[in-house]
């Protein structure tokens, strides 16, 4: 969208998404023992669950400022070639330097959409998917939209959350049921668009959305608190306290609308910073969760030296926002030496393919 002035909540939200993203990847990368205390395991899983969320939310935001565009080559473009320029970089600069680099495919590297940054490649699919995602939305009624939404939520998210493969084996699996990452990107785009094209009482207040969130942070601390301290001594029910966490459980389906909602409905001023910021978030993730940097960034942490609840959330939080910070300094840099190299190169490719390739869409 172009009026960033105008969004600067939208922006503030991707800035929070991307913070809670590398905080999962904290807890899930890291060297930490996931058999410590209750309290450990619950900080532990509370951190894990924020990652799934940020993701939704990235993809909500896209689709509900993208359902009434005009499909341009340029998106996808713009995002191969940041996706490329840090995949190939990092490589080398680390081979340069003779880092031991984990053991890898080739296409790994030199193809990592869809090689080795899964978010991106799924993104990058779901905007060729737009189009046709937009004459449905255009040309389906408000009940029919309806109707396929909650479909798919049956289908993907109350099924996958509440039929569970471990106490109930129906021989079922997400993949059986039409599950993906392409899929799954695809619901929350049509979510978007209908909270867009027809909004309500819950969308369209600030207090009502709050408590809706709320409502299922709660629920989702329960969650993962009760099975920890319940599981003692015999640790049986630990399993069951990370069982919300993907990001298409119900209840992080939940936060994530919520914590949608919060922010459509706040108003901000003007902040060239937020801005500025924003404008790094994607190459956040590229740099941080690059197949190299991952292994030797979460390895040198080594979070395993900190125990209690208390220790590993305050130490999650404050080396997240350290790697985010820093990942955001990289980028800036990048913008600032060749941001318009990748601004002309965008152009000219977008335009060319847009003038080449007509997408065109029989009613």
């Amino acid at each position: 969208y172009n009026d960033k002035k105008a969004f600067l909540n939208f922006e503030l939200l991707r800035i929070i998404s991307m913070f809670l993203i590398v905080v999962h990847h904290y807890a899930i990368h890291g060297t930490f023992i996931q058999t410590g205390t209750p309290g450990e395991r619950i900080a532990l899983n509370a951190l894990i669950a924020g990652g799934k969320i940020g993701v939704n939310v990235f993809v909500i935001i896209g689709g509900f400022f993208l359902v009434d565009k005009k499909f341009s080559f340029k998106r996808p473009i713009c995002i191969s070639l940041i996706v490329g320029f840090y995949s190939y970089i990092i490589y080398f600069i680390l081979k340069t330097l003779k880092f031991n680099l984990i053991k890898h495919q080739w296409y790994e590297v030199f193809l990592p959409v869809p090689g080795s940054y899964w978010f991106a490649g799924s993104y990058i699919v779901l905007l060729f998917l737009i189009p046709y995602l937009n004459v449905l939305i255009k040309n389906i009624s408000r009940v029919n939209l309806k109707r396929l939404i909650l479909f798919l939520t049956v289908v993907w998210i109350i099924v996958p959350t509440f039929i569970m493969p471990n106490l109930v084996d129906l021989g079922l699996s997400h993949s059986e049921l039409g599950y993906s990452t392409v899929s799954w990107f695809c619901y929350l785009y049509l979510l978007a668009a209908y909270i867009k094209k027809y909004p309500f009482k819950l969308v369209e207040s600030l207090k009502a959305s709050f408590v809706f969130l709320i409502a299922g942070i709660f629920l989702l601390l329960l969650s993962i608190v009760l099975p920890c301290l319940l599981s003692q001594p015999d640790q049986t029910l630990f399993q069951y306290s990370s069982y919300f966490l993907s990001e298409n459980s119900l209840l992080s389906v939940w936060i994530s609308i919520g914590l949608f909602l919060v922010f459509k409905n706040i108003s901000l001023g003007y902040n060239y910073v937020i801005n500025l910021i924003a404008g790094s978030t994607f190459a956040v993730y590229l740099i941080h969760d690059n197949l190299f940097v991952r292994n030797l960034l979460w390895g040198y942490v080594n979070d395993v030296q900190f125990h209690g609840g208390k220790q590993l959330l305050f130490s999650d939080l404050i080396t997240s926002a350290v790697v985010f910070s820093l990942c955001i300094i990289i980028d800036l840099i990048r913008r600032l030496l060749l941001g318009g190299f990748f601004k002309q190169i965008t152009q000219k490719l977008g335009n060319f393919f847009d003038n080449t390739v007509v997408i065109t869409i029989k009613k």
